[in-house]
């Protein structure tokens, strides 16, 4: 873990616990969180971090052009949570029980639930320039291949941000035509009662 994580250590080397006193005897410092992910894939050790965190390092400095990468995360948190529901730990019902105490604290702490749509669209986003990091490293390497590379990283899907403009023409045109049909139905109305009279 990086140094700034020396009171974790000394709070799990005081624990009751032998498996926090045990994972406190093994703790090592790493200079930096890159450089710890670096060990963790070399010496086939684990790094310690927010997980949050770490999942931001690894999309923007681990994932390769394809889009996958060496490391992963573990299922579960080795730090102390404020946050527990006193249920067995394999349960099969402590997904939704998870769930329910995310958005608790998403509604109270995080900005009414958007806490996990801002993580998403930041993992993606770092997953995203990491790939075309790696495409331009490898147009720069292969450069016979740099039609075909260039040709795939720009494919992209469309959304509605991108059919913005389109939708506002089509919503401008049924106004249009709205307008144009109250006052045809305006003006013949005002015909027939002109021929009446």
């Amino acid at each position: 873990m990086p140094p700034y994580g020396e009171h974790f250590r000394n709070f799990f080397s005081k624990s009751d616990s032998n498996v926090f006193q045990a994972l406190a005897s093994l703790w090592d410092s790493a200079p930096s969180v890159k450089e710890g992910l670096m060990y963790a894939l070399q010496k086939k050790e684990a790094h310690i971090e927010a997980r949050r965190f770490l999942e931001l390092v690894i999309a923007e400095q681990f994932t390769k052009a394809d889009g996958s990468t060496d490391l992963y995360l573990g299922r579960e948190s080795i730090f102390p949570g404020l946050s527990a529901w006193p249920i067995p730990h394999d349960a099969p019902y402590k997904y939704e029980l998870d769930r329910c105490i995310l958005a608790i604290i998403e509604n109270i702490f995080m900005e009414a639930g958007l806490y996990e749509k801002w993580s998403q669209d930041v993992m993606e986003d770092a997953r995203k320039r990491s790939r075309e990091r790696h495409l331009m490293a490898l147009n720069d390497t292969n450069s016979g291949g740099e039609t075909k590379l260039s040709a795939a990283s720009s494919n992209q899907a469309l959304t509605i941000v991108h059919m913005q403009g389109a939708l506002m023409l089509h919503l401008l045109g049924l106004i249009i035509a709205l307008l144009v049909f109250i006052s045809e139905i305006i003006s013949s109305g005002c015909a027939s009662t002109t021929i009446s009279k």
